[in-house]
């Protein structure tokens, strides 16, 4: 049987070699850490680049609201950052449930949209509601100044004009 002799330098004590794990986890748990980093840090980078952007907002369909007040509105929504780090105008990643929840409240005459992205271009296609009737209160004693567009469901979407005559049903 041989009998092999440890050098000094070659043979490690207990408390060395859990120093010597302690120092390799430290490093290695750096490293993931900057990696993570890193990674963080390319993903905004990508996600802020010009190509991922929406340059303008085609609105097909209006009648009587003006294109300008939805684009305003849809400006307003898709304006920002989430988290301070990610623009909303990002294609991927915009506020599509918000623009499709609110634009809705923000603009009753809205019946139907849809909303598509092509080459940067956010377009909305929308129909407008189409007056059938005239609510102008509960009954004739107690009129409501001014009258109200009902819509085929029974939906009263906007302010009516005074008429003369009879051009809706009352």
């Amino acid at each position: 049987m041989k009998h092999t002799i440890y050098k000094s330098r070659d043979f490690l004590r207990p408390s060395q070699v859990t120093n010597k794990r302690r120092k390799k986890k430290i490093i290695r748990t750096v490293c993931v850490f900057l990696l993570l980093i890193v990674l963080i840090i390319g993903f905004v980078l990508v996600m802020s680049m010009d190509f991922l952007k929406i340059k303008s907002i085609t609105i097909n369909g209006n009648v009587s609201i003006k294109t300008e007040e939805i684009q305003t509105f849809v400006n307003q929504t898709i304006s920002g950052n989430y988290l301070y780090l990610l623009p909303k105008s990002n294609i991927l990643i915009f506020p599509k449930d918000v623009i499709n929840s609110e634009i809705l409240k923000q603009f009753p005459r809205i019946n139907t949209f849809d909303i598509s992205i092509e080459k940067n271009v956010l377009e909305l296609n929308l129909t407008e509601r189409k007056p059938q009737a005239l609510w102008c209160g509960v009954s004739f004693n107690q009129p409501v100044n001014p009258c109200q567009f009902i819509d085929s469901q029974g939906f009263v979407f906007a302010e009516a004009p005074q008429f003369d005559g009879s051009s809706y049903l009352k």
